[in-house]
Order: C-alpha cells, then sequence, then structure tokens
C-alpha cells in the first residue's frame, strides 16, 4: 500500500454486529485494496493530464476517469469510516443489516436493496416507496 493510502486509511474499531469477524477482516481488505488501486488510478490520470500534447486519453475520458476515481476514493473511505465506527453493515436510511453477500459484491455499500433502488429511483426522478423500508 502506498504511504498517501496507508495514512488515509481509518483504523479498524469494534467489528460490525451481524458480520462476522473474519468476513470484517476481509471486507476490510477489499476496502484497502479498492482505495489503493482508485488512489493510483487518479495519481496515474493526473500525471499525464497535465503534460501538453498527451494522446493517452482524450481530456473528456480523462476527467471522466478522474471523476469515477474520486468517487470511489470518497466511498471507499466512507466505508472504511463507517467499520472503524461500528456502523458499517447497517443501511444508512432504514438502519436495518445489508446481507453479506450485497457487502461482498459491494464492500462500500451504504444502503440495502431497497434503499438503494429507492435512492437511483429519486436520482432519476422517480419516487416510489422502497419495499420494506
Amino acid at each position: 500500500m502506498t504511504e498517501l493510502a496507508r495514512a488515509r486509511v481509518p483504523e479498524v474499531g469494534a467489528p460490525p454486529a451481524g458480520i462476522p469477524r473474519s468476513a470484517t477482516a476481509s471486507l476490510r481488505e477489499l476496502l484497502e485494496r479498492q482505495f489503493q488501486d482508485y488512489t493510483e488510478q487518479l495519481i496515474g490520470l493526473t500525471v499525464p493530464g497535465r503534460l501538453p500534447d498527451s494522446d493517452v486519453h482524450h481530456p473528456d475520458t480523462v476527467r471522466t476517469l478522474m471523476r469515477t476515481a474520486r468517487q470511489g476514493i470518497a466511498d471507499t473511505t466512507e466505508a472504511l469510516r463507517r467499520m472503524s465506527e461500528g456502523g458499517y453493515g447497517r443501511c444508512g436510511r432504514c438502519d436495518r443489516e445489508i446481507p453479506l453477500v450485497r457487502l461482498r459484491a459491494a464492500p462500500s455499500a451504504r444502503w440495502c436493496e431497497p434503499c438503494q433502488q429507492h435512492h437511483a429511483s429519486v436520482r432519476h426522478g422517480h419516487e416510489p416507496g422502497p419495499a420494506g423500508c
């Protein structure tokens, strides 16, 4: 892990409720790896983006990739913060446990599936009420 990544990753607190300690450790490793990957991607995009006549990517593509990497860093950092504070694995909207299978698929998930669908619907201009939340 780079010095930059190590400096910004919060420490582990108590394991989240409902998640076995072994699963918490593997999820934390995955989040740390994602943080490192996003950080390295952003660094790699920043340097070539400043070079004149860089033909690595079109400027719009570089901006989109940088925005995606920054969002990945923010989401991963937030998940690590929730993990260190004991809120990881609980939906930020309805406070229900997020199933472990979802966390393994999307370790930075902050909402359960119904609340995630609700959030996506609201972002797209629809306002259906999520089932069960």
